[in-house]
């Protein structure tokens, strides 16, 4: 896939005030992104793929967390060896 530069407007000049990937643009990097001032809103996106919208409206995405792995639960996993059928 060719590599695309995220922060350029279609004429090669930089956007004014675009911190990041604008929606429709292709994602510079895989990680954890949400659109700019909203960190509750993160989705984790691959590498190339297009930058979705924020609640139906054009968004700029900034990258939270360049992390391939996904975050810990917010719940422990069972003990080894322990089933659903011995609870």
């Amino acid at each position: 896939m060719k590599k695309r530069s995220p922060h350029r407007s279609a004429h090669g000049r930089k956007d004014a005030g675009a911190s990041g990937p604008k929606t429709g643009e292709h994602c510079p990097a895989t990680g954890w992104w949400a659109p700019a001032g909203n960190d509750a809103g993160a989705q984790f996106l691959s590498e190339g793929s297009l930058m979705p919208p924020d609640n139906g409206e054009i968004a700029f995405w900034a990258l939270v967390s360049a992390r391939h792995e996904s975050p810990k639960p917010k719940y422990d996993y069972p003990a080894s060896g322990i089933s659903v059928d011995s609870l």
